[in-house]
């Protein structure tokens, strides 16, 4: 029988004041701090495998960055290069992760520092393995709804839709010592981070970490957070208030459920570690199906002060420096995504490099060989929002307006979304069936 090893690490990857903040439509830098930004590293092995779970505090992680900082670590610490998951929780009020050789000195420098302290952070947790036991368990809160709603007028608007699906499950992965001391519990759960607007202009980890501040309080454990498949799923009330109070309050009631549901869970002393991946490329829409929604983007370049289509794109250059690999030509274009799958004993841990409908992340869990399923999006990258078939019609800000910020040349087409979610549940049998 394997014995399980475990190891975590922190660092503080705040930014300083005065960064530029990404994620909503802020005309200004930051101007304060609320409370500091984390990377939290988790390093799990069986004695045969090891594989290093980092949750950030930041909106997205670029490809380009994700392969420089496993191959470093792969260099300093012995994890192979594909057993290295970097998760973004989706913050909205945090900094970006990439730079271009034009960008601004203060983020070239905050990247430049970031890349060190990720490297030197899994390097802790890997010298820090010692023997542990793993049990998972579930709770389940409503802090979220779905924000697609389509008004009588047939326009899709971000708002508060009860009528469609959320995932309330609270995923709760819990590792303790072999002698029975708190080690660490890892949260999985499916809600955009965006209590905190346009009309904020501080730097925060938004909700999760009031979560994480209370679950570490109370149990003397270190708290990861995996945002799951919230590409569509949205705080209480709907959209951003830029209220402290309701922050607070939500963070509260996740956490508090997520420490409920930790008390519960008995570790078991041995578990089986695992992992796999592979490389999608999801088909984008041919100009020829979706130019009649450009006007779209006249819209936005009124809003953004009269900007070419050039300007537009040395704009985004600066606020949003990450582009997904494009393979193809023409019509035949593809964006390139990254799926990992980790197997914890039990428990089936599977990413995808993009912003996941709830649906598609429900789907996937009741597929699952696994007696528990927990689902990652913002992982290894970013693709663009992958919406559902029946979306399409409808429109709105995720199925053609999205593409532009992700700097994808098209919408992903309609059967991207079950793209993923068959190659998920492949990676997890795949896992399941593996010796």
């Amino acid at each position: 029988m394997s014995t399980l090893l475990a190891g975590v690490s922190r660092v503080n990857i705040t930014p300083p004041v005065g960064m530029y903040l990404v994620g909503m439509e802020r005309s200004e830098n930051s101007h304060g701090l609320r409370d500091d930004l984390f990377a939290t590293a988790l390093a799990l092995s069986d004695g045969q495998v090891e594989v290093v779970i980092v949750s950030m505090d930041v909106l997205v992680v670029n490809p380009e960055f994700v392969a420089r900082v496993r191959q470093e670590t792969s260099v300093r610490s012995g994890v192979p290069v594909g057993n290295v998951l970097l998760h973004a929780t989706h913050c909205h009020s945090g900094p970006l992760t990439f730079a271009f050789p034009g960008s601004q000195p203060m983020l070239r420098a905050y990247v430049d520092n970031l890349f060190y302290l990720l490297v030197g952070l899994v390097q802790m947790a890997h010298d820090r393995l010692a023997p542990a036991v793993l049990g998972f368990g579930r709770g389940q809160t409503r802090i979220g709804i779905n924000r697609r709603l389509t008004r009588p007028d047939g326009v899709t608007v971000i708002a508060p839709n009860p009528e469609r699906p959320v995932d309330p499950e609270v995923g709760v992965v819990r590792i303790d010592h072999a002698d029975g001391r708190p080690l660490a519990v890892l949260v999985n759960y499916a809600c955009h981070p965006v209590v905190l607007g346009n009309g904020s202009n501080v730097i925060s980890a938004d909700w999760p970490g009031a979560m994480r501040r209370l679950v570490e309080s109370a149990t003397g454990a270190t708290c990861l957070f995996i945002q799951g498949a919230g590409a569509d799923i949205n705080p209480w009330p709907g959209v951003p208030c830029d209220r402290e109070d309701v922050l607070e309050r939500l963070g509260m009631q996740i956490g508090g459920e997520v420490v409920s549901t930790w008390a519960g869970i008995e570790p078991a002393a041995a578990e089986r570690i695992a992992v796999d991946g592979q490389k999608i490329e999801l088909p984008l829409l041919p100009p020829s199906q979706f130019e009649g929604r450009l006007p779209k983007f006249v819209e936005l370049e009124e809003a953004m002060g009269g900007m070419t289509w050039d300007q537009l794109q040395a704009w985004l250059d600066e606020k949003g420096p990450w582009r997904a690999e494009i393979v193809g030509q023409g019509d035949e274009r593809r964006a390139v995504m990254e799926l990992q799958a980790i197997r914890l004993g039990q428990v089936g841990l599977v990413s995808a490099a993009g912003e996941i409908f709830v649906k598609t992340g429900l789907a996937v869990k009741a597929r699952s060989p696994f007696a528990h399923t927990l689902f990652a999006g913002y992982s290894n990258g970013l693709v663009c929002y992958i919406p559902l078939p029946e979306d399409y019609p409808n429109g709105g800000y995720e199925v053609f307006e999205a593409y532009l910020a992700c700097r994808l040349p098209a919408p992903v087409a309609p059967q991207a979304a079950g793209m993923v979610e068959d190659a998920a549940v492949s990676l997890l049998e795949r896992l399941k069936t593996s010796t």
